[in-house]
């Protein structure tokens, strides 16, 4: 979302801020700072908040993210079965 835009919004305790993010170094810094930020988070429905907020904005889905990047637990399995050692069996519960 920074990487793709040269300015991004969002609402930060309760206030709606602007950030410009037209060059390289400001797109580093604005990254940096959202992540410290959201790092600070108490709990996770803070997190999925600001998540939620941000995907609605700038057309992302997390959904189609994740599917595009995680494994399936089907993945997980096999990737298990080559690496473990011998006569050991992976499980996922």
């Amino acid at each position: 979302m920074v990487a793709r835009n040269t300015r991004v919004r969002l609402l930060i305790d309760g206030k709606e801020r602007g950030f410009e993010c037209a060059t390289t170094a400001e797109k580093r810094r604005l990254f940096d700072q959202l992540y410290g930020w959201v790092r600070s988070f108490k709990t996770e429905d803070e997190l999925r908040a600001v998540v939620r907020d941000l995907a609605a904005r700038y057309h992302v889905d997390p959904a189609a993210f994740c599917g595009e990047l995680c494994m399936t637990w089907d993945e997980v399995a096999t990737l298990a079965t080559r690496w473990l050692p011998s006569g050991l069996t992976p499980s996922i519960t």
